[in-house]
């Protein structure tokens, strides 16, 4: 399902497709911090659980516990 259809179905918003715009309407995620995250997805691959989400600069253990309920760490499958 596309990032942005997950919020209409109440779903967890997964975390290694979301793009910023997707990123940003999770409760304490601006812009730049949805950048950081974009950017630490495409450096070092996709983001596997919350262990690796607080590894974002400006993520912290708090807000990793406040939005893990709301963020899906699964990979997509590429297509062929």
């Amino acid at each position: 399902m596309p990032p942005e259809l997950t919020r209409l179905f109440n779903l967890p918003l997964p975390v290694n497709q979301a793009d910023q715009e997707s990123l940003t309407l999770l409760p304490g995620i601006g812009p730049k911090l949805a950048e950081r995250i974009i950017a630490f997805r495409q450096r070092r691959g996709p983001i596997s659980g919350p262990e690796d989400f607080i590894r974002v600069k400006g993520i912290g253990p708090k807000l990793t516990q406040r939005l893990s309920p709301l963020l899906c760490f699964a990979v997509a499958e590429e297509k062929p």
